[in-house]
């Protein structure tokens, strides 16, 4: 069982909901979901939709904030590389 599948009720782990149709829903918080934003956001881990709909909000944006600086960490090592190559100079 992953960590986001946790009955745990510790406020490290997840919690269970039920929704209107009487099915489980999960919830995570704290460090849990920052664990699951980098697995997802790695494509370790598919989105899990099962969170409530505030969490899955924060998911999203967490997941999002890794994607672009890992996105700016790449196009930083790029440049760094073209410039190291000697092919930075001007004209």
């Amino acid at each position: 069982m992953s960590g986001y599948e946790s009955n745990s009720t510790s406020p490290d782990e997840g919690t269970d909901h039920h929704d209107t149709a009487g099915n489980i829903r999960l919830s995570v918080s704290g460090p849990q979901l920052q664990r699951v934003a980098e697995m997802v956001a790695t494509g370790d881990l598919p989105v899990p939709l099962h969170l409530p709909d505030d969490q899955l909000a924060m998911l999203v944006r967490e997941v999002r904030e890794l994607r672009r600086q890992r996105l700016v960490q790449f196009i930083a090592r790029a440049i760094a590389m073209h410039i190291v190559n000697g092919n930075g100079q001007g004209g």
